[in-house]
């Protein structure tokens, strides 16, 4: 699967006008709009991930942005839990700071905040492992809240090759990022950076459509062979 889904993008005869333009809108997306143009991209790859159909090309350029910010407002609803957790610990711990004796409470104080953080953390990963099926959910059907449904998405969740094809995007998203960091430390190293970076996320949605298309069919209609349970 991860062979595969590496040279996957390299089989496309557009990879490189479609590096230059996902280069471009990584460089420009400080001005947050091209954010929706790259999201409804990816959310282009895994629908043909999920189909078995090649790297898709940047056109239609309006749909894409309304992919894109259907796209948005998924990943921010599955990580507002966790960053709502996180500002309520450290938040705690800084008001709670402001009062009583210090030396009295900042043990309690400092034990708290790390707890929350810790908290916070085991529940990015959780949504974090969850917010690709309901992404591909969403790549099918296009409402917001398939990306949403435990009934539709349970069967990927729990599922090895959606599992291993997590696993396996989570390590090409940290080597293209060590890879890029390398490249960052050298004068206009950047110009290879943006674009491994981009190729790295191109691998690792392509990764997240083929765990899903192999644990089950999200499409309605006969469902596919499934894997086996995850451990």
């Amino acid at each position: 699967m991860l062979e595969e889904a590496i040279n996957y993008p390299r089989e496309s005869d557009d990879l490189v006008r479609t590096l230059v333009i996902g280069s471009i809108l990584t460089i420009i997306s400080f001005l947050f709009i091209p954010i929706f143009f790259l999201l409804g991209y990816y959310q282009r790859i895994l629908a043909a991930s999920m189909d078995g159909e090649e790297l898709p090309v940047f056109d239609e350029w309006g749909d894409m942005f309304v992919d894109g910010l259907k796209a948005f407002v998924v990943v921010f609803l599955y990580f507002l839990i966790p960053a709502i957790v996180f500002g309520i610990s450290i938040g705690t711990a800084i008001g709670g700071a402001s009062f009583g004796d210090i030396n009295a409470i900042s043990g309690a104080l400092l034990a708290g905040a790390l707890v929350g953080t810790l908290v916070s953390v085991v529940l990015g990963l959780a949504f974090w492992y969850a917010a690709p099926a309901g992404l591909a959910n969403l790549a099918r059907t296009g409402r917001i809240g398939s990306a949403f449904s435990w009934s539709e998405m349970k069967d990927v969740l729990f599922d090895s090759e959606y599992a291993v094809a997590w696993a396996l995007a989570l390590a090409v998203l940290i080597a293209t990022g060590i890879v890029a960091g390398v490249f960052n430390l050298v004068p206009f190293g950047f110009l290879l950076a943006i674009p491994i970076n981009f190729y790295g996320a191109m691998v690792a949605f392509n990764l997240y459509g083929r765990g899903v298309e192999a644990s089950t069919d999200m499409e309605s209609g006969p469902e596919a062979p499934k894997g086996r349970p995850a451990a």
